[in-house]
């Protein structure tokens, strides 16, 4: 994962209130009472997990930067791809709406 990225989404988070960082499954997550953001990667892209409702899903989906991510899409986790330059104003409004 390129490192600016993995540090402006660490401070992006760290900056919500409530938020800790932990590891978990070879990856940073990060909560506020519960995992709300992780930065992961998938077939070996690195993206940015969010829990999101479903509307928030349905939205995000509209994006050709996100995904719905295995094991947890169906649980309203999206993903957004980071090997492309990303929207930031998408990643501070997907993590701040799923820290809440």
């Amino acid at each position: 994962m390129p490192v600016v990225f993995e540090a402006r989404i660490r401070k992006l988070c760290l900056s919500l209130p409530g938020t800790t960082e932990t590891a978990s499954w070879g990856h940073p997550n990060f909560t506020a009472g519960r995992i709300y953001a992780a930065l992961e990667n998938y077939h070996d892209r690195p993206s940015l997990c969010v829990l999101a409702s479903p509307e928030e899903q349905s939205f995000l989906l509209q994006d050709e930067h996100c995904f719905v991510p295995p094991y947890v899409g169906n649980k309203g986790w999206i993903g957004v791809w980071l090997d492309a330059r990303p929207s930031w104003a998408l990643h501070a409004r997907a993590a701040e709406a799923a820290s809440l």
